[in-house]
């Protein structure tokens, strides 16, 4: 999303928040995973684009302050299990408030959320992360955490995890994520469709720019097949809706 409050110049929220209402109106996506969401941009989601439901809790103590990972969802075909859903830090305290360890400049968080089909009852988890920008040692151990969160949500349902990594794909801390164990992975849904695809890069400093790594995915876990991924690079006359391209992947519970 990047940081609303950001001295961005033409990129500031104001001069691109309809390119982010429009890409958001276009693709109707089931599910959508905002980092560096603040609760006001969140808001302007909801009330500029119709049929969104948002599950959150900030990163900081004060649930009302500071940046986000939501989960919007479209409120007409899923039903949120609220008492399922939460949020967790990154850190050696996950159950406190504003913790943050290691190496990390930040309080990092993972949100995840518990939804139910209307239409087929069918249930699913999504998890939503950002790794912290700096700690190469936190986001090692971020890693760990959202694997093993994503394992545990995935014994009763399918999972997916969204997340902008800042991590390169071959990076430990990608690595560490992707590890298998036992019958339990994530993947990548971009790579299992498109394993040799070049100029992934998904940090456009917005200028456009294809090359660099791919750090932003859509992670699918066991039982999930995945129809479609790519990387979005819609803009309006060459400006951008955000820093970072989305990511986009339609997927389905595998067949039995």
């Amino acid at each position: 999303m990047r940081y609303g409050l950001a001295d961005d110049g033409p990129n500031s929220w104001p001069q691109r928040r309809q390119l982010v209402f429009d890409l958001i109106e276009r693709g109707r996506y089931d599910f959508i995973g905002l980092q560096e969401a603040l609760p006001f941009q969140i808001e302007e989601i909801l009330e500029a684009v119709a049929g969104y439901d948002v599950y959150y809790r900030t990163r900081e103590i004060d649930p009302s302050e500071g940046e986000a990972c939501a989960v919007l969802y479209r409120s007409d075909r899923w039903a949120l299990d609220e008492a399922e859903s939460g949020t967790l830090w990154l850190s050696e305290t996950p159950e406190t408030a504003g913790s943050q360890s290691w190496d990390s400049s930040l309080p990092r968080i993972a949100t995840w959320v518990s939804v139910e089909e209307r239409s087929a009852g069918r249930r699913w988890h999504v998890v939503n992360t950002h790794f912290d920008h700096r700690g190469e040692g936190a986001r090692i151990e971020s890693a760990g955490i959202v694997r093993e969160l994503a394992k545990s949500l995935a014994a009763s349902t399918p999972v997916v995890v969204l997340g902008d990594f800042n991590a390169a794909e071959s990076s430990a801390p990608m690595l560490e994520l992707l590890r298998a164990e036992g019958d339990f992975t994530l993947e990548d849904s971009f790579r299992k469709l498109h394993p040799g695809a070049r100029d992934v890069g998904t940090f456009n400093s917005w200028t456009g720019e294809t090359a660099g790594d791919k750090i932003d995915a859509v992670l699918v876990g066991p039982g999930i097949d995945v129809l479609e991924a790519e990387i979005l690079r819609d803009h309006e006359d060459g400006r951008y809706p955000s820093d970072h391209y989305p990511v986009r992947a339609r997927v389905v519970a595998a067949s039995p």
